[in-house]
């Protein structure tokens, strides 16, 4: 998983349960960093790893974690290939809940921004949540309870 960490424009996908797919208490991990040009490897990546690692382990239960997304990239990178994939596993329904190390770092890039409006159009019950506490949830309303049949 680490090496992933030394060449901007990485990324990796690790797939821990798939015993859990589909639960309503299964989630993912998604981390995000840059590298920085004088660093043998991404420190803000490896960083957010370990702390939200750390998060699963104190506060959530290890065995519904389904899979680990991370995207290594520069600062003017829009590509985010983990996250194409984390988008992928959630139309599939493998779960509904993401855990993030900062929403807030998400919410003002404007390309992820929109991506995480796309999801939240799309993927029913989903739920955005981070080590800080912040809480994003789309709860989609089925077509027939908006008409009201």
């Amino acid at each position: 998983m680490f090496s992933s960490l030394k060449s901007k424009d990485s990324h990796r996908v690790d797939y821990l349960n798939f015993d859990m797919v589909g639960s309503g208490r299964a989630f993912g991990l998604y981390v995000r960093g840059q590298l920085a040009a004088n660093q043998p490897y991404s420190v803000e990546a490896k960083r957010r790893l370990y702390a939200s690692m750390d998060f699963v382990r104190r506060y959530l239960d290890e065995k519904n974690l389904i899979a680990v997304y991370m995207d290594v990239c520069h600062s003017g990178q829009q590509q985010s290939k983990a996250f194409e994939q984390l988008a992928a596993d959630l139309h599939k329904g493998y779960f509904n809940k993401v855990l993030f190390a900062d929403l807030e770092e998400l919410f003002v890039n404007g390309s992820m921004y929109e991506k995480m409006m796309e999801l939240s159009e799309k993927v029913e019950g989903l739920e955005f949540f981070d080590l800080k506490g912040n809480l994003f949830q789309a709860n989609r309303l089925p077509l027939n309870q908006l008409l009201g049949l």
